[in-house]
C-alpha cells in the first residue's frame, strides 16, 4: 500500500512528528499527524521529501476528488508515553 511504502517512510524523516496514523474507507484515505509544533507542520509543506511523495501521489491516478487539509492545535486527549518512546524504526 502507498501509505506503507512511500507516506509513512516519509513522515518518519520529518523533524518534530510525534505520530502519524492512517485510514481508510472504500472510497477515501486520510493521513492524521501530530506534530510537536507549527513549525514543524509548516516545514513539511516545504520539505523535498513530502513534494516528491505528493508527486508520487498525484501521477498514481489515486487523487480524485477534493483533498483537504486542515491544521487544529490540541486541545486534549490521550497518547501514552510508551508511543512516543518507541524508535521509529520499530514503528515500520
Amino acid at each position: 500500500m502507498f501509505e506503507t511504502h512511500e507516506s509513512l517512510p516519509m513522515f518518519l524523516r520529518q523533524s518534530g512528528l510525534v505520530a502519524v496514523l492512517f485510514g481508510r474507507t472504500q472510497n477515501e484515505c486520510t493521513a492524521f499527524s501530530i506534530w510537536n509544533d507549527m513549525q514543524s507542520i509548516e516545514a513539511l509543506s516545504k520539505s523535498e521529501t513530502y513534494i516528491a511523495t505528493v508527486k508520487k501521489l498525484e501521477s498514481s491516478g489515486m487523487l480524485k476528488g477534493n483533498q483537504t487539509v486542515e491544521t487544529m492545535e490540541i486541545t486534549g486527549g490521550y497518547l501514552p508515553a510508551a508511543m512516543t518512546e518507541r524508535p521509529r524504526e520499530t514503528l515500520m
